[in-house]
């Protein structure tokens, strides 16, 4: 026992009565546990217990604990460490009801580590005999400590048993390189990294305070067009690549161009300023029959309305001397630029009228956009009378928006339908003597019909053709009527 007591007065002495001269509580054993407090917390200054016991003396509690946040170790002046029991300096230890409480709100994992720092300020009191709790206070502190060097094995790096490393290069070698080891492995240097080195870190572990501090009021951006490092990029920088506002995704504005005053314009959902809300008329294009080309919208223009009609069919005529009606041309219209979304308009033309058993059909139309339109099918020509004598030829096919031609009386011809009558067909002409067994000729079909509303964004031009009327069959002053020529129609909307 007196060997026991003489080791212990190399140890800090620590009084055993209270402030208040009440006998401090029993020194608790020290677990075979990690000095470790681990928490979990959102937006918080955390108020969390430190859930070991803490036997450092004085009030220095950067020198008993280490904390973390989310694996950064934190400067102590950003936290605090009480005891509700009462003032620091005068707690008995240990301390087991000490509490952490951060500056400022923080949120993620919170490690308290102990990390005492190993000191003797104080000496037992020398020719008298040392308390028992003296005695278990002080093994535990050092004991404590030697538990916390020994988890600290598992966090730092640790050489093979018989290995045996080399100084560290000084400071000023390493400042701005990567550190490695020589060809023997156990000598640290200092190099300057290469282009060809590439480093692999670990997702989120580069956060907004590692990154070097940024210019005020810009933002990370590549305006290279090609792969390279993020600049720290200005408004002027990031306009460029940004795409303006459409009707369905937000976007820049764009400017309202040299010269405009600005406080009397007004921006419209086509992105094109103008200086009146009130909406512009309508402006209608006519395209008649035969003409090719490529329409073009004027700037501002909201939407286009189309109407598009394909050629009536030929009217029929039979006889030795006929020569073969011919069918209406379609009307087309299309986009001429790439686009995401293909557009194709068509009105077919009508077919010719034959004899009475084949009058001439009616155009069809199509639109390989699949998008909603009106689709109108010309109607079929009439077929012929039976008695040539006193019958008539049959009657061309009627369109949407154009008379058909009349089918002849007697022996006279067909007539042909309206110039631009949006595809009528021909009337069929009365045929020489004698009459053939199937009848007096037919009327042409009408041509189709289609009208569409095409919406932004437009194309900046659009490809278009227009029907033709066929031809009435030939052969004699007996002959069919023309079918009517194809139209195109296009208004343009603004806003």
């Amino acid at each position: 026992m007196r060997r026991f007591v003489l080791a212990l007065s190399f140890l800090l002495s620590v009084p055993t009565l209270t402030v208040h001269g009440q006998a401090p509580p029993p020194v608790p054993a020290l677990p075979d546990t990690e000095r470790r407090t681990t928490y979990n917390v959102t937006a918080t200054q955390c108020n969390c217990p430190v859930q070991f016991g803490i036997y450092g003396d004085g009030t220095d509690y950067q020198n008993w604990i280490q904390v973390w946040l989310n694996g950064v170790i934190q400067d102590p002046t950003t936290y605090t460490i009480t005891s509700p029991s009462g003032p620091l300096a005068t707690r008995p230890r240990p301390i087991t009801d000490a509490v952490l409480n951060f500056n400022t709100p923080v949120t993620g994992q919170v490690d308290i580590v102990g990390a005492r720092r190993p000191r003797r300020n104080q000496l037992f009191t020398e020719n008298r005999g040392v308390p028992a709790r003296d005695a278990n206070q002080i093994t535990n502190d050092i004991q404590a400590e030697a538990r916390e060097a020994w988890d600290l094995r598992d966090r730092v790096l640790q050489g093979k048993p018989g290995t045996i490393y080399q100084q560290m290069p000084v400071p000023a070698e390493c400042s701005g390189k990567l550190l490695g080891f020589d060809v023997t492995g156990t000598q640290p240097i200092c190099t300057t990294p290469s282009s060809s080195v590439t480093l692999t870190l670990s997702s989120g572990s580069v956060t907004n305070d590692i990154l070097a501090p940024m210019p005020e009021h810009t933002i990370k951006c590549n305006p290279t067009g090609i792969t390279a490092p993020a600049q720290d990029c200005t408004g002027g920088t990031v306009t460029p690549m940004l795409s303006q506002f459409t009707d369905s995704t937000p976007g820049l504005v764009p400017p309202p161009g040299a010269g405009t005053t600005t406080s009397l314009v007004f921006l419209r959902g086509d992105r094109q300023w103008t200086s009146s809300l009130s909406p512009s008329p309508p402006i209608l294009t006519i395209l008649t029959s035969g003409m090719t080309g490529v329409f073009t919208p004027s700037p501002g223009v909201l939407f286009l309305a189309v109407e598009l009609c394909g050629g009536g069919g030929g009217g029929g005529q039979t006889g030795t001397l006929s020569t073969a009606a011919m069918s209406g041309s379609a009307s087309t219209l299309g986009y001429n630029a790439v686009s995401t979304t293909t557009l194709y308009l068509s009105a077919e033309g009508g077919g010719i009228g034959r004899n009475r058993a084949n009058s001439g059909l009616g155009g069809s139309a199509t639109d390989t956009s699949n998008t909603p339109q009106v689709v109108i099918k010309g109607s079929r020509g009439s077929p012929g009378s039976t008695n040539a004598e006193f019958g008539s030829g049959g009657t061309g096919g009627v369109s949407p928006f154009g008379g058909a031609g009349a089918g002849a009386t007697g022996f006279n011809p067909g007539f042909d339908a309206d110039v631009n009558s949006c595809s009528g067909g021909g009337g069929a002409g009365m045929p020489t003597l004698p009459v053939p067994p199937d009848g007096v000729p037919s009327g042409g079909g009408a041509g189709g019909y289609i009208e569409k509303i095409l919406t932004q964004p437009l194309s900046a031009s659009y490809p278009f053709t227009v029907g033709e009327g066929g031809r009435g069959a030939t052969g004699g002053v007996q002959h069919g009527g023309r079918g009517g020529g194809g139209t195109v129609s296009i208004w343009m909307f603004f806003q």
